[in-house]
Order: C-alpha cells, then sequence, then structure tokens
C-alpha cells in the first residue's frame, strides 16, 4: 500500500528496475501521480527519460531540485 497521493520514484537501471516499479504504479494504484526524479535516475544504457518517454504521458518528470523546492513550500504550508 502506497500512502499519499504523490510517488516519488529514482534509482539505476532507469531502463529495467525503474521502469517496472513506475509501470507497477501507473497499472496498479492509478490515481497516484508518479514523478519520475530525472537526474537520480542512471540507465545501464545511457538512456534518459528526458530524451524519450516510455510512459505515454503518465510521468511527470522532474528533478531533484524541483522536489526539493516543492516540498519546502510544502512545509511551510
Amino acid at each position: 500500500m502506497i500512502e499519499g497521493k504523490d510517488v516519488y520514484v529514482c534509482g539505476v537501471a532507469g531502463e529495467y528496475c525503474v521502469k517496472a516499479t513506475i509501470e507497477d504504479v501507473v497499472r496498479f494504484a492509478p490515481e497516484k501521480r508518479v514523478f519520475a526524479i530525472v537526474d537520480l535516475i542512471k540507465s545501464v544504457d545511457g538512456s534518459s527519460y528526458i530524451e524519450h518517454d516510455p510512459f505515454e504521458g503518465k510521468v511527470r518528470f522532474v528533478t531533484s531540485d524541483q522536489v526539493a523546492r516543492r516540498l519546502a513550500v510544502s512545509q511551510e504550508e
């Protein structure tokens, strides 16, 4: 069970493990907003989600700086 409405994903093997995690969240928890933290995802083959969106627009691509700013604002509220 994933708590909250937002899911942030990062990790290594972006074209395998990270991709599978994102696909599972999109499939099994479609009500969640999925954010891929692109500067914290490394792929074995060197590819990047910035260059190619394999998720058909169902995932938002953000940087770790954007996430940090968003979390800082939400803590101030």
